[in-house]
């Protein structure tokens, strides 16, 4: 019975560390920012534009790669993390859009700055041009 009680306690302390190491080490807003930000799978973003004429394709890679392929009717605005806040303040947050990059980390960052200034209407492609 002793034995069997010290084991239990030596898992309580392990449940109660690793209870601990979450609750200290996770971050509750990166994931409400994540749940909150819209992926759009390619075949989603079909039937959208098919429904939707105004929906603006943003491609955010650089102009190189942008030239050897991309979504058609996307415009190329070359963005990075430390100009994305200059390059948004001149978007119209009354439109509807769609970011993409490579592979969707960078334009899902983009998204959560377009959240932060108030844009209502946006969408990241989810696995990015890659998985167009």
């Amino acid at each position: 019975m002793r034995q069997h009680c010290k084991q239990l306690s030596t898992y309580s302390q392990y449940f109660l560390l690793i209870t601990i190491l979450l609750v200290v080490g996770c971050n509750s807003t990166e994931i409400i920012q994540y749940r909150s930000i819209s992926k759009l799978s390619p075949s989603q973003l079909d039937k959208l534009t098919s429904k939707d004429s105004t929906l603006k394709i943003i491609d955010i890679r650089t102009r190189d790669h942008f030239l050897q392929g991309s979504i058609p009717g996307a415009i190329n605005i070359s963005v990075n993390s430390n100009n994305s806040e200059k390059i948004l303040s001149v978007f119209d947050k009354n439109l509807s859009y769609l970011i993409y990059c490579s592979e969707g980390r960078l334009s899902y960052e983009v998204c959560i700055k377009m959240r932060e200034l108030g844009f209502k209407d946006f969408y990241s492609l989810s696995g990015g041009y890659r998985h167009w």
